[in-house]
């Protein structure tokens, strides 16, 4: 694990991930696997919550209600290499929402997606690397 971590922070270190052009095309990717996978990341979620469609739409395609009680601040430097540990209940909205923040600001990410949601932490783990600049964005599946 460290190993990949020396790549990535190297790699943030180029300059690279700063670019306008390269966080457009990992945001473009990260859209078009929301799109592609779809129907996957929708079984995904039934298989690990039992979620129906119009409640998976409902609780992970919205700001969560939280959000609206928080505060933010803009840092105009990317912080470099960052970690996401995502939570088991909202798999999908509590791992794509700080990758984009993270991705949009010029960061390479480590993603870690709930253990106690297989089904959907598998989505993420093998289907973003064939869609975002993998290994500098990574998904770690831990079981």
């Amino acid at each position: 694990m460290q190993y990949f971590m020396n790549d990535m922070k190297e790699y943030y270190g180029s300059g690279e991930t700063k670019k306008v052009s390269w966080r457009e095309s990992q945001l473009k990717g990260l859209r078009r696997f929301l799109i592609e996978k779809e129907e996957d990341i929708l079984k995904a979620l039934m298989l690990d919550l039992g979620k129906h469609q119009v409640e998976a739409f409902r609780d992970e395609a919205r700001l969560p209600q939280i959000a609206l009680l928080s505060s933010a601040e803009i840092v105009p430097e990317p912080l470099g290499l960052v970690l996401i540990i995502s939570s088991w209940n909202f798999p999908f909205g509590l791992s794509l929402e700080p990758l984009i923040g993270a991705v949009a600001a010029g960061n390479t990410v480590v993603l870690k997606p709930s253990e106690l949601s297989p089904a959907c932490s598998s989505i993420l783990a093998l289907g973003l690397p064939n869609f975002l600049d993998f290994p500098i964005i990574r998904c770690l599946k831990i079981h």
